[in-house]
């Protein structure tokens, strides 16, 4: 049997982990620290992005977690794990696009770093980017 998981509240002295991951319909991302969930986020993607890269889903995915927590994460270290290999490189690789350009304008004053995690062991973002979809 599965037990639903306890949240955590924040401990601001620690630093704040988040996952994060796309499928081609929806994305999904959990907030952690130290092994314990804080919050749960799963949201579908609008047609558009359906139809973006890989890169760009998995980039909004990033992009839409740090907002949506973004009174836990401004002002503190965290650490971004993705599954998309390239991502770890986001701060040093050379900007090619005007979108890439406006999501990492989204990500200024934050104080992170990203760390690949393969799918694997991405578990819990990668399921929640799985949910399916509500429909009426």
């Amino acid at each position: 049997m599965t037990q639903a998981p306890t949240l955590a509240l924040p401990d601001f002295s620690k630093p704040f982990i988040l996952e994060t991951d796309a499928s081609g319909l929806a994305m999904g991302a959990v907030l952690m620290q130290a092994s314990h969930p804080i919050a749960f986020f799963s949201k579908p993607f609008c047609p558009r992005l359906r139809r973006s890269s890989t890169y760009i889903r998995e980039l909004h995915a990033i992009t839409t977690a740090v907002k949506k927590w973004r009174q836990y994460l401004l002002g503190h270290p965290f650490v971004i794990y993705t599954d998309h290999q390239s991502l770890k490189e986001l701060i040093t690789q050379a900007v090619q696009t005007p979108e890439q350009q406006v999501y990492l304008a989204k990500l200024m004053g934050y104080d992170y770093s990203i760390q690949y995690k393969s799918g694997k062991t991405n578990v819990v973002a990668d399921a929640l980017s799985r949910l399916p979809e509500k429909t009426s």
